[in-house]
């Protein structure tokens, strides 16, 4: 039961990330990240020079409560609640019938709040067969952050996260780097800023303009 619960687990979280990345709900107004920043206007999007349907982005946050944060209602807690609600007995999950099943509920409350809205930066376009990282593009987004890069984190999927890491195991490269986190590990980072791995940002955005 618990490693079921572990791969629920998991799926909750990815499903939740990928709404917040991407998801647009009208009848509860909520926007998620890509609906906040969908066309390019060199304040809050940039975009690298790819096209078609085969693209990505990588996103950089400045956090805080100054910057980008999440409230949470009263008499929740940040994160996610997890609670035993012990043996049921539940429809079977195709035809007619019903089985006894252990239920573990689990929640997540979080609103986001962009107390600056440069604190919330998007680079588009960027291809996902491409060699090469938009190491300029990026450094004029950092400079717009309202700390110019003080507390920011980028988030990336897979394929930008490897090509971030080749560029920072490229020693010519001194844009790029890798150092030791405590109790994380190893971190690569553009000029400076962690570059961390978000599963659900996809290789199939389209193009924006």
């Amino acid at each position: 039961r618990d490693s079921e619960d572990v791969a629920n687990l998991e799926g909750f979280t990815q499903d939740w990330l990928y709404k917040l990345m991407y998801g647009t709900d009208a009848a509860d107004g909520f926007r998620g990240l890509a609906a906040r920043r969908p066309t390019a206007d060199s304040a809050y999007t940039w975009k690298d020079t790819g096209s078609g349907s085969d693209l990505t982005s990588i996103w950089l946050f400045e956090f805080g409560e100054r910057g980008f944060n999440f409230r949470y209602p009263a008499g929740t807690q940040p994160g996610i609640i997890s609670d035993d609600r012990g043996l049921h007995k539940v429809p079977i999950p195709a035809g007619t019938g019903s089985m006894w099943a252990w239920i573990r509920h689990f929640e997540i409350a979080a609103g986001m709040e962009i107390k600056n809205e440069k604190a919330l930066l998007r680079l588009a376009n960027i291809e996902t067969g491409g060699e090469t990282f938009p190491t300029n593009t990026f450094i004029k987004m950092k400079n717009q952050l309202p700390q110019m890069g003080r507390d920011a984190v980028a988030f990336a999927n897979r394929t930008v996260h490897a090509l971030v890491e080749t560029a920072a195991y490229n020693k010519t490269n001194m844009s790029f780097s890798i150092s030791d986190v405590e109790g994380f590990g190893p971190v690569a980072r553009i000029v400076g800023i962690p570059a961390m791995f978000w599963e659900t940002i996809v290789d199939t955005e389209s193009a924006i303009s």
